[in-house]
């Protein structure tokens, strides 16, 4: 019986597990303290999801191409399994209107941002102007990896009226300034693990990658991101409001960035399979391994000595 199964995809699967560097450090870690794990594609036939007794989404990085399919996948293995993060959390972070919810009504600071519905016919020098933004950043509300995130420019308009009008077509879309401290500065990710901020990392920008001279770094959150950070986690708790007041995201990533005054802002809330950098905080990865063996709960079969 594998005790603890690690969601992946079908591209990163490799020789029957996840060849992705989080995954395997999990993994190994687990292993370790004798826990059964192997790794499995969301997608794949052949699972027998009751099987393990704990199912944890980590690299399913397609789902943005099948997003109806790959929730009905998380109610299905919730319904015969332990999901974490469960359906509810998934639903909701998986569209990125969530910004807009913790914006409206948790009072959250996000980039300032345009919301724009599939179909729709905008004027991109129009709208430049009237939001005085030099460069624009468009992303489908449905997207991981920056998959279809294009950088909009007041001097390429021709060529970014046809990118906006390619992506409105056939999906909705939101339209954002591009913050130029993302090459410099950086984003912040807070990675949280069992809900305490356990470590954070500069994010290099997908955008900005040839101008940005430092990479993924690791870094020290300011005070005032890591308090940011937390009143995010508690606001989206409340907003999705998923029946487990008492338990915390089993993971979760908080990626900031600053304005032009400095002040921090929500770029994007990870709560189905973000990246953690796991091999760079020893101690988060300790914290995250104790609460896998915690919520598999008592029964947790251990591959004998």
């Amino acid at each position: 019986m594998n005790q603890v199964l690690l969601v992946s995809c079908a591209e990163h699967m490799q020789n029957g597990d996840s060849g992705e560097p989080d995954d395997r450090t999990l993994m190994e870690a687990l292993e370790a303290r004798r826990v059964r794990v192997r790794s499995a594609s969301w997608d794949d036939p052949t699972v027998d999801w009751a099987e393990p007794s704990l199912c944890i989404i980590r690299s399913a990085w397609d789902y943005h191409h099948r997003l109806a399919q790959f929730l009905q996948w998380a109610e299905e293995v919730a319904a015969v399994t332990t999901l974490w993060n469960p359906p509810p959390v998934l639903r909701w972070n998986t569209t990125k209107t969530y910004l807009r919810d913790l914006e409206l009504v948790g009072g959250i600071p996000i980039v300032p941002t345009v919301w724009l519905e599939a179909g729709a016919t905008v004027d991109l020098a129009s709208l430049l102007a009237e939001r005085g933004w030099q460069q624009a950043v468009i992303k489908p509300l449905v997207s991981t990896n920056a998959y279809a995130t294009r950088l909009l420019s007041r001097s390429m308009l021709a060529e970014g009226q046809v990118q906006l009008d390619s992506l409105l077509a056939g999906r909705s879309v939101m339209l954002q300034p591009f913050l130029t401290t993302t090459s410099g500065y950086g984003e912040r990710s807070l990675v949280f693990l069992d809900g305490v901020l356990t470590h954070a990392f500069r994010k290099r920008s997908a955008l900005a990658a040839h101008e940005d001279p430092f990479g993924e770094i690791p870094v020290t959150p300011t005070l005032r991101e890591a308090l940011l950070a937390r009143s995010i986690l508690q606001r989206a708790a409340e907003l999705i409001q998923w029946g487990a007041a008492s338990a915390s995201f089993l993971f979760a990533r908080v990626d900031l960035v600053q304005d032009g005054a400095g002040n921090p802002r929500l770029m994007e809330l990870e709560l189905v399979e973000p990246r953690l950098r796991l091999a760079d905080a020893p101690w988060g990865l300790e914290r995250l391994v104790q609460a896998i063996v915690a919520r598999c709960g008592a029964g947790i079969q251990l591959v004998p000595v």
